[in-house]
């Protein structure tokens, strides 16, 4: 609870999947010393690759007024500096305005070595909004860091 003060657990009504992607029609995961968390293709940050792609994907406000994004991380060595902890993004946005933002840093809750679905929820913002955008920075780590099974539901 650091980086967010929301979490809405399992008390959850009217869960709605509106997005999921395992990352294996990609070219990600190529040239990284971690294996694929599943399949063949997973995202890889590394000293070399601190950005993954951004991912977009539509949401409405009368689907629910909460969204709940998460992914699956697998580390390698544990980055114990903060400032270089890799980041989990969440952007909710109106055209290409950003309207709301959240992140966490993933190695608060991701131990060397460790394979671990981590989320984060949000509540949706009462301004207008229509999508929404994922990414995932390795904030100047050379700790490599393993992505895969991104999903996003909204609920309330």
């Amino acid at each position: 609870m650091l980086d967010t003060d929301r979490d809405y657990g399992e008390h959850r009504q009217n869960v709605r999947l509106i997005y999921e992607n395992n990352f294996e029609d990609g070219t990600a995961a190529e040239d990284c010393p971690l294996p694929p968390i599943e399949g063949r293709r997973s995202i890889c940050l590394s000293a070399a690759k601190q950005f993954s792609e951004v991912f977009a994907f539509p949401i409405a406000p009368q689907d629910g007024a909460k969204l709940r994004v998460s992914a699956v991380f697998r580390a390698g060595d544990k980055e114990w500096n903060v400032w270089k902890m890799a980041q989990f993004i969440v952007k909710v946005k109106s055209g290409e305005q950003v309207i709301h933002e959240r992140m966490i840093r993933v190695f608060r809750m991701l131990n060397g070595g460790e394979t671990r679905e981590i989320y984060q929820d949000l509540r949706l913002p009462k301004a207008s909004f229509n999508q929404a955008e994922v990414l995932f920075w390795n904030a100047d780590s050379d700790k490599p860091l393993v992505v895969d099974q991104l999903r996003a539901e909204q609920f309330n």
